[in-house]
């Protein structure tokens, strides 16, 4: 119970700095954009941002206790929610600006639901003391790992920001679209990796060290076969959308996207422990790790975009894949992590 309300605690004064900021700067930034409606889409945005912070952390919760349904449940309710608001605000509002509150509505009515089943009951038996010490824990831990999440998010996205200074913005439009097909397969073993964290949380606990035994051995392996079956299809099925799509942009993008899924075969064999350090206590060394790789993926497309264009951009992304699997078993090494 401590460590759930301490960072529910965290999260919610997190998302409401986040919401008074945004609330706050919201004319500005519509002044600076040249746009008033993207000012008061921001403000009718804002107060999202509180209710978001805390469903994250509350959708952690219900992995951590293992109750994939729930949480599955949950995350397919956000989408329907949003598609349901966005369709009802289009029917009676003019003002698309109007249309940004559909995603506030959605994180305060995922936050109820989410909140009615995370069982924090037992509230009148809390010692002040442990809850405060737990904020204190929990609040250091997440500023550690505050880079690894930053650089995560951004990892996919280098290539295309590399690409904005040397190639003009259509060669960068057929790149993204290359890349917009390329995020559902990795998906794949992203959502693997999901389901695996809690396991190896207690994986660690109990042997202090990873032993690729059945478990690690079948995940690591499943997650291989079905990204390589998402892959090979979407790459077939791909040239099919060409009548669908104008400016023959399929053909152009087509190795690209074979390029991309290349190197995420490899690295789908890590995905779904490259948050392993995350799960072993080691927050500093997770945003080592992926510190190192977004270093490396720069360096890498510095390199081969002059050369190759957008192919090249490509294979920088592909072999920084490769070698962040790599690193990661490197890593895993040094800190002891890794048993066979």
């Amino acid at each position: 119970i401590y460590i759930k309300l301490s960072t529910i605690f965290i999260s919610f004064t997190i998302g409401l700095i986040g919401f008074i900021s945004l609330f706050y700067f919201s004319d500005l930034i519509g002044k600076i954009l040249g746009s008033k409606q993207v000012g008061v889409g921001l403000k009718l945005t804002s107060p999202g941002i509180l209710f978001f912070s805390v469903n994250k952390v509350l959708l952690g919760i219900l992995n951590g206790e293992r109750r994939i349904k729930l949480y599955s449940l949950s995350q397919s309710l956000r989408s329907v929610l949003l598609i349901f608001f966005i369709f009802m605000l289009s029917i009676k509002e003019t003002n698309i600006s109007y249309l940004m509150s559909c995603f506030f509505y959605t994180e305060i009515v995922l936050f109820v639901f989410l909140l009615y089943f995370s069982k924090i009951n037992k509230l009148s038996n809390l010692v002040l003391s442990r809850l405060l010490f737990w904020i204190k824990y929990n609040f250091f831990y997440g500023f550690k790992l505050l880079p690894n999440g930053f650089l995560y998010e951004s990892y996919l996205k280098i290539d295309i920001l590399m690409l904005s200074f040397f190639l003009s913005d259509y060669k960068v439009g057929i790149y993204s679209f290359a890349a917009l097909f390329f995020e559902g397969p990795y998906q794949i073993p992203s959502l693997i990796r999901t389901n695996t964290n809690p396991v190896l949380v207690l994986l660690i606990k109990k042997y202090k060290k990873v032993k690729f035994d059945k478990f690690i051995y079948n995940v690591t392996t499943t997650s291989f076969l079905i990204t390589a079956f998402g892959c090979i299809l979407l790459c077939l099925l791909y040239p099919l959308f060409q009548p669908i799509f104008p400016d023959n942009i399929i053909d152009k993008s087509h190795l690209i996207l074979i390029i991309l899924c290349t190197g995420l075969l490899v690295y789908s064999f890590f995905i779904p422990i490259d948050f392993i350090f995350i799960q072993a206590g080691m927050p500093g060394t997770q945003s080592l790790f992926m510190t190192i790789n977004i270093v490396l993926n720069i360096i890498l497309n510095l390199i081969f975009i002059p050369n190759f264009g957008l192919n090249g951009a490509a294979m920088a992304t592909a072999i920084s894949l490769v070698i962040s699997g790599l690193n990661l078993i490197l890593i895993m090494n040094i800190k002891g992590l890794f048993s066979r």
